[in-house]
């Protein structure tokens, strides 16, 4: 019988659950090689209960909560309501609480509708205030900028209306949008 002090635990919060690679990795910037976090840490207790210390890497929970979308089980990571609940860790800090499962949705809609990545994106462009890439987007993919994208079935001008984006309704209405 192993000792207790040879004993490994199942799940490390340092290496994915799926891959068992590192959470920590390394890149190549320009200024030099440096690391950078991808961690999601689950939760998989009861609804409350917080983080699990079941830990992974942003692509490999995608398709491991692809997995569970498609065979839902009891005792998989998803709540009550059909939610993946994660804290999220990377180079753009943390976010505690986190409906992973919007993302996996979202994923499996585009691979279903290819045709709205750029939708997506040029949704996604505007929101962030980038209109010099949304125009590119436009000139590039043929993008109308009345497009719609997402289960609400509004505009990017109707999304900018209703959140108050003064800056983004004026580009909009500039390039066309009605």
């Amino acid at each position: 019988m192993a000792s207790t002090s040879q004993l490994q635990p199942a799940y490390s919060c340092d290496t994915c659950m799926v891959c068992h690679q590192s959470l920590r990795i390394t890149t190549e910037p320009e200024e030099g090689p440096s690391t950078i976090e991808d961690d999601v840490e689950l939760y998989c207790g009861p609804p409350g209960s917080g983080p699990s210390g079941h830990h992974a890497h942003w692509s490999c929970l995608i398709d491991y909560a692809r997995r569970i979308r498609a065979s839902p089980s009891p005792g998989n990571t998803l709540d009550a309501s059909g939610r993946l609940i994660v804290d999220v860790r990377n180079e753009g800090g943390e976010t505690k609480g986190f409906d992973f499962g919007e993302i996996i949705d979202e994923e499996i809609f585009l691979e279903a509708n290819p045709e709205q990545v750029h939708n997506r994106a040029f949704h996604d462009l505007v929101a962030q205030g980038d209109y010099e890439s949304a125009k590119e987007l436009i000139s590039e993919h043929n993008v109308d900028v009345n497009c719609t994208f997402g289960n609400d079935g509004l505009t990017a001008l109707q999304k900018a209306l209703f959140s108050g984006d003064t800056n983004g309704v004026e580009f909009l209405q500039s390039i066309g949008a009605t």
